[in-house]
């Protein structure tokens, strides 16, 4: 199974504790894979600096990904604008057992930021404009910190 956006029910935040759990996550959407009970969910504790963080929980443990997010527009050949997302990992915070599984993780992090999109959406929100994102690139800093 893969990564699926959803609205986060009342179940789902007690079920993983969201419910109680501290800091400023958003808890009306994320992305989930109840294959593997792993989920991405976004917080929001550094937003005003231009880093986001996001939580992953992998192996029932949790994982921060510290991140930019930009939105790169370009002409297509029909010369409409396209836009294009791209999230810069920065660094990651994760507990020593799970590093051996760092190429698991970075894929499913790629899995989990495609599915979220644009703040939790398929759809980019300009500034009076709502439109289809075109693609969502994950880039991950070379020697990126652990």
């Amino acid at each position: 199974m893969a990564f699926v956006l959803e609205n986060i029910s009342k179940e789902d935040l007690k079920r993983y504790g969201l419910d109680r759990a501290e800091g400023q996550l958003q808890r009306s959407k994320w992305v989930i894979d109840r294959e593997r009970e792993s989920f991405l969910i976004y917080e929001t504790r550094d937003a005003d600096s231009g880093i986001r963080v996001f939580i992953l929980l992998w192996e029932k443990k949790l994982v921060e990904i510290f991140l930019y997010q930009k939105d790169v527009e370009s002409k297509g050949l029909d010369g409409k604008t396209k836009h294009n997302l791209q999230y810069y990992v920065d660094h990651l915070w994760m507990p020593s057992s799970l590093e051996q599984d760092i190429l698991h993780i970075k894929k499913a992090i790629a899995e989990a930021l495609s599915s979220y999109g644009w703040n939790g959406s398929s759809e980019y929100t300009g500034k009076t404009t709502v439109e289809k994102m075109d693609d969502v690139k994950i880039i991950f800093k070379e020697n990126i910190k652990i």
